[in-house]
């Protein structure tokens, strides 16, 4: 005769049964945050726009070989049409491939300078944050004062000491720029150099050096990925803004500020094709960034997630 003890037992409520597990696999941070980051349709289009312009500017002119070096008299300033999609300049070089170079000129400038931004304001930022004290008033003071002065000035100043050249012009931008990632990885640093791990490091005998390494940086590293495209946006404004002025790269290899600053000359004379598709690139690139950096910022926001 079988007793109870060897008969199954009722059914036990399972974890998952009474809501104390999720039934599904976790999922990962990176899973998570795409998914914040696609419920965003604006951010998608601008990320499919990015993708598309770096095509444009890459794989574009292994496509189409329109002349931008030998002058032409007989293509002067000619409007669009079968030979050239948008039109040709006052020296009949080929605007579309003159676009597909001012939009490679003007990511890589970008992109970049936005590198060395946020590398240079994350580093600054975790040492004022994590150092504190004096240092960190100092430190602080010397950005406050930096971010007094004019931006545009600061870059007209150091584009006429420095040179224009593309690498001239991305350390200028970059190492002008990085001023608002500090500011925001300062404020992460002051909060993380107290948490117990921070503590425990110290106590095994980590150094501030290798704390800032090893837990204040990657611990920031959201911070300065959202800001990062921001600051991108930024330099691409700026680079085009000083090619307006006439202090961006050089005419041999001219960005999309310099393209619309050479079509303004003409604008009188009714050469829309020289102006408004460079003018109209910069407004989207611009944008893209920037529509880009919020949905990340929502994304590394784990507040923010629905699950």
């Amino acid at each position: 005769m079988t007793t109870t003890a060897d008969q199954p037992s009722a059914a036990t409520p399972s974890a998952v049964e009474l809501g104390l597990e999720s039934a599904q696999k976790p999922r990962s941070m990176f899973a998570r945050g795409w998914e914040v980051f696609a419920e965003n349709k604006l951010a998608l289009a601008a990320l499919v726009f990015l993708i598309a312009s770096i095509a444009f500017a890459y794989l574009g002119p292994v496509f189409y070989h329109g002349d931008t070096t030998v002058p032409n008299i007989d293509l002067f300033t000619n409007p669009p049409g079968a030979g050239a999609p948008l039109g040709t300049d006052q020296q009949g070089f080929d605007e579309l491939a003159e676009l597909m170079k001012g939009t490679q000129a003007s990511l890589e400038v970008g992109l970049a300078a936005g590198a060395i931004a946020a590398v240079v304001g994350a580093l600054y930022g975790a040492v004022s944050g994590y150092v504190g004290g004096w240092v960190d008033a100092l430190m602080m003071r010397i950005v406050d004062a930096l971010m007094s002065f004019p931006f545009v000035f600061i870059l007209i100043f150091l584009s006429a000491a420095l040179g224009k050249t593309k690498t001239a012009l991305i350390m200028e931008i970059g190492f002008a720029s990085w001023f608002g990632i500090t500011r925001l990885v300062r404020g992460e640093a002051l909060s993380i150099k107290v948490r117990d791990y921070v503590a425990a490091a110290k106590m095994m005998g980590g150094g501030g050096t290798r704390i800032i390494y090893k837990h204040i940086l990657p611990n920031t590293i959201g911070t300065s990925i959202v800001n990062t495209t921001f600051s991108i946006a930024d330099a691409i404004f700026y680079l085009s803004t000083l090619s307006f002025l006439g202090l961006g790269l050089p005419a041999t290899e001219p960005d999309l500020g310099a393209l619309v600053n050479n079509g303004t000359n003409y604008a009188d004379a009714g050469y829309w094709w020289m102006i408004y598709p460079a003018a109209i690139l910069i407004i989207l690139l611009i944008m893209s960034f920037n529509l880009i950096g919020d949905a990340l910022r929502d994304a590394v926001e784990t507040r923010l997630q629905k699950r």
